[in-house]
Order: C-alpha cells, then sequence, then structure tokens
C-alpha cells in the first residue's frame, strides 16, 4: 500500500512554492474584489520523486499564476478562484522539460437568510503526487507515495432550513467527486466515483429537546478489475438538547448497511449508535462521545472524552479514548493534544493525535504529530521551522506507511507588495514493501497579489 489514510490535515510550516494557493480574502462590508497573484521561484531537491533508487539533483523553475474573485452581499456570497504552475526541470538527463501542472479551479456560491441557507460548490483539481497529503474523496485525506497525476473533479449542494429555535429544521446535502490517476504505480491508487445524499430533519418537541431523524447513503464506484461497487446506507431516529445544567447532548440509533459487489455480493448490517455529549465550563468545555458504526471494513467501534482549557496566551485541549474494530483481535487507543500560546513575536503549536480511518476496505489507526512555531524578527520579516510525523498503521495486517518532515523557512517583504521566501525542506517515507528513501528540497522564490475592486 502506498498512501496512508486518514482524516487529517498536513501541518508542515515550511512556506513551499510547490502548490499554487487560491487567493484568500478578507472583506468586512459588502462589495467584491478581485486578486491577481504571481509567484516565481527555483527550487533544488536530491530525490524530486521520493525514488527508491539513487536519483540526480534536480533544479525546478515555478511559475505560479492565479486569478480569485468574490462578490458579497448582506444575503450571498459568490466566489471564484483559478490558478496554475507553469514547471521546468533542469537535471542531467534533460534540460527541456516542462509542463503545466497543479491546475486548479473552484467556484462557490451561498445565499443565507433568517432562516434556510442554500449553497452549491464546483472545483477541479490537478496535482502531481510527489509525496502529497490530498483529497481524494468525500471527507478523505489520504498521504499518496507515488508519482503520477491525479485529477479530482467534485460539485455539491446543501440546502439547510430553519434555525435552532424554529420548530422544524431540515438539512439536506448531495455530493459527488470524481479521481482520475494517471502513471501511478500503486495498484490500491484505483480510479473511483463516489456520490454522497444525506438528510437530517429536526422536530422542536419543548424548548430544550428536539427529535430527529436521519438517513444517507454513500455509493462508490472503483475501476479495478472487477468494477467493485460499495453501498454505504443508515437511517435512523435520535434526540438533541440541552439539560438544565448546561450539558448539550445528541443521541441517534441508527440502522447501518453496507452492500459490497465485486463480482460476488456481500453485506453486512446490523444497529449503530451515535452518542455525544457536551458541557461548557468557565475556562472551556468537556465532552464525551460513543460511536459505533459499519462500513465496507466491518463495525467500529469507538469511545473517548475530551477536554478543552482557554489559556490566557493561547489554549490545551487533549483526548483519549479507545478503539475495537471487527476482524482485529486488540482493543486500540486513541488521543489527542492541541497545545497553542502565543509569544511575544510569535506563535507556538503543537499537535497529537491517533484516529480510526479506513481505505478500500481495510481498518487503519492514524498517527499524527507535528510542532511548528513562527515569529516575526522585525517588521518586515520573519521565520518558521516545524517537524511532522505521520502515520497508519494497518489494525488487521502489516501493511503501514509513516513520514517524517521537517522545514525551516524564511520571509521577508522586500516592498510594499512584493515578498520572498527561501528555506529548506527534509522528507522522509518509510514504505511498506518499499522501505526508507528520503528527499532534502532548497526552495527560494518571490510573490506578488494585486486586488482591485469592481
Amino acid at each position: 500500500m502506498n498512501q496512508l489514510p486518514k482524516g487529517l490535515k498536513q501541518t508542515t510550516l515550511a512556506l513551499s512554492i510547490t502548490a499554487l494557493a487560491s487567493p484568500a480574502f478578507s472583506q468586512a462590508e459588502p462589495g467584491a474584489v478581485g486578486t491577481l497573484s504571481f509567484s516565481q521561484g527555483l527550487e533544488v531537491s536530491d530525490n524530486p520523486t521520493l525514488s527508491a533508487l539513487s536519483s540526480d539533483t534536480v533544479i525546478t523553475s515555478r511559475t505560479a499564476l492565479g486569478f480569485g474573485y468574490r462578490s458579497e452581499t448582506t444575503t450571498q456570497v459568490f466566489t471564484f478562484d483559478i490558478g496554475a504552475e507553469y514547471v521546468k526541470d533542469f537535471d542531467s538527463s534533460s534540460t527541456d522539460d516542462s509542463e503545466i501542472e497543479n491546475a486548479n479551479a473552484r467556484v462557490e456560491y451561498t445565499r443565507e437568510n433568517a432562516n434556510s441557507l442554500f449553497s452549491l460548490f464546483a472545483a477541479y483539481r490537478e496535482s502531481e503526487l510527489e509525496d502529497e497529503v490530498v483529497a481524494t474523496g468525500i471527507g478523505s485525506d489520504v498521504l499518496v507515495i507515488d508519482s503520477g497525476t491525479l485529477k479530482v473533479s467534485s460539485a455539491g449542494i446543501r440546502y439547510e432550513l430553519g434555525t435552532d429555535e424554529s420548530p422544524f429544521g431540515l438539512n439536506f446535502g448531495i455530493e459527488y467527486s470524481d479521481r482520475d490517476y494517471t502513471d501511478t504505480v500503486d495498484p490500491d491508487l484505483e480510479d473511483t466515483q463516489v456520490l454522497s445524499v444525506d438528510a437530517l430533519a429536526r422536530f422542536q418537541i419543548s424548548p430544550t429537546t428536539a427529535v430527529r431523524a436521519r438517513v444517507g447513503q454513500t455509493r462508490e464506484d472503483q475501476e479495478d478489475a472487477t468494477d467493485t461497487q460499495i453501498t454505504d446506507t443508515y437511517y435512523g431516529l435520535g434526540l438533541e438538547g440541552e439539560t438544565g445544567g448546561g450539558i448539550s447532548y445528541t443521541a441517534d440509533i441508527l440502522f447501518d448497511e453496507t452492500e459490497t459487489d465485486d463480482g460476488a455480493v456481500t453485506s453486512e448490517d446490523g444497529v449503530g449508535i451515535e452518542l455525544s455529549v457536551v458541557q461548557d465550563r468557565n475556562n472551556g468545555s468537556i465532552g464525551a462521545t460513543v460511536t459505533s458504526r459499519i462500513d465496507e471494513s466491518g463495525r467500529r467501534t469507538a469511545a473517548s472524552i475530551r477536554r478543552d482549557i482557554e489559556l490566557a496566551l493561547g489554549g490545551l485541549g487533549f483526548s483519549i479514548g479507545v478503539v475495537d474494530q471487527e476482524d482485529d483481535d486488540s482493543l486500540r487507543y486513541t488521543a489527542g493534544l492541541d497545545y497553542t500560546r502565543e509569544t511575544r513575536r510569535g506563535l507556538f503549536t503543537a499537535s497529537l493525535s491517533q484516529t480510526p480511518g479506513t481505505s478500500d476496505g481495510d481498518a487503519f489507526l492514524n498517527t499524527e504529530f507535528s510542532l511548528n512555531y513562527s515569529a516575526d524578527i522585525n517588521d518586515v520579516s520573519g521565520w518558521s521551522a516545524g517537524v511532522s510525523y505521520f502515520e497508519a498503521n494497518e489494525l488487521s495486517g502489516t501493511d503501514d506507511d509513516s513520514r517524517t518532515s521537517a522545514s525551516i523557512a524564511y520571509r521577508r517583504d522586500i516592498t510594499d507588495e512584493w515578498g520572498m521566501n527561501a528555506g529548506l525542506t527534509h522528507t522522509r517515507v518509510d514504505e511498506a514493501g518499499v522501505g526508507d528513501r528520503s528527499r532534502n528540497t532548497l526552495f527560494f522564490n518571490v510573490q506578488r497579489d494585486i486586488s482591485f475592486g469592481f
């Protein structure tokens, strides 16, 4: 297996020029604004594709261009972003290897009034896979240790009716995602289409209690040798509310069913539960969750307790729990820690988490650890450093992968409009069946954003 399945975000702090981020907007009043983004940089890498064999040092020139538009009124927001990179590699075998990479486009519209919300989006992203964390489906981020290209097209609609105080509320959503791999060698990286539909109806029966009905289905079509189709369905009833002591809760009893068609149809069904309790404290909150659900990897039951504490110069959160996975003989422990502290000139963050996940019907326990620090040197410059570690441990097998990354970067405002980034990153991966390999990358780039009104 060459991917680490997890619902995790990558927290490596390096100011990399390997991807073009969509323009960010900040607007306090209604209006329309556009942003043109440009960056030009060089990076030198001793093993850009993380090959297990010896690799020549490669110098890469990257030119990134992007455009973004945002229009906002008191009731609706429209955004549009598009961008791409022109990449040219120089190595001992070729001096003219150039192409367009990391193309992306996204359009989003949201309309909200006092009692309803409607939103829709459509997006396209083309990513070069060089040890990247990418979203490969609905609600799933994985670490892909392979070279090649991933193209993801997605679209979705969501409609919400009724506020928390309304006697009736409805939340409905539908989302579609299509991912297409090219020039990859990992057999686990299969072209896949995912369609997900979910709905929740809420009926207020008292000022503090509501009854809710839930239903949802996700269908995943995999373009493998047997054209596997996996359909997960659930429906059920539950309660949500708040007690006189300030405890908020949700409780749902669900009927789960998973059907897998890979030439022979197999199905698994049963009763699932989802329980959540949260109590606000003067300095934060404390809560507990219990879930037991069925998917293509079988039944997984998990329980956890979490405490969040507000500090004078930051915050602290920690959790502990257990996971019982079908076909796994051991009870697995989960944990989480998040710490943030503001310093006189910068910010320090630390995080540790262990969470369960699934990929292609296999259950994993995913571990993430990161330390990051950033600080201003003066009014026009600053520096940052970070380390991170990712590991996916297969609960009923030996298919384990890990990734370690360290980085240090320097930034400086050249003028009011131009900025510069420079730094070094080190990456090491340990892939099941392949072994260790590493990469060092030195990068330098300049960038400029130009904003204008309409």
